[in-house]
């Protein structure tokens, strides 16, 4: 399981990306997936499966109200103002903007929980 705990003073949206070749085989391999909001204080569950059964790393981006944002070197990715499940190779006229994620390496974990704060 991964999951993401809200350590900062207002609420926080995350996205997701992890290698799936059951679903995003043909679209370059990496889903994406988002958006969980995530109140002060609150710990969501992202993934709920074992996490050393899919590879050792998973991306996020996350955002806040006050407009902190978590992202990092790895994609472009493709993000939508509404919830989403996609691939990283699909583009959209309904996405708004692609940003960079920040990686996690769970290698070596079932559970893993991300803490975010300012």
């Amino acid at each position: 399981m991964l999951a993401f705990q809200n350590n900062a003073p207002t609420k926080i949206w995350v996205a997701i990306m992890f290698l799936s070749h059951d679903t995003c085989g043909q679209y370059g391999n990496w889903q994406t997936m988002g958006w969980w909001g995530i109140e002060p204080g609150q710990t969501v569950d992202v993934y709920d499966n074992d996490l050393d059964d899919l590879n050792q790393f998973f991306y996020y981006y996350a955002k806040s109200a006050d407009g902190r944002q978590w992202s990092g070197n790895f994609g472009p990715v493709y993000v939508y103002h509404t919830a989403f499940n996609s691939c990283v190779n699909i583009g959209s006229t309904a996405a708004y903007a692609t940003v960079g994620m920040r990686q996690i390496d769970v290698n070596g974990f079932d559970d893993y929980t991300q803490p975010l704060r300012l």
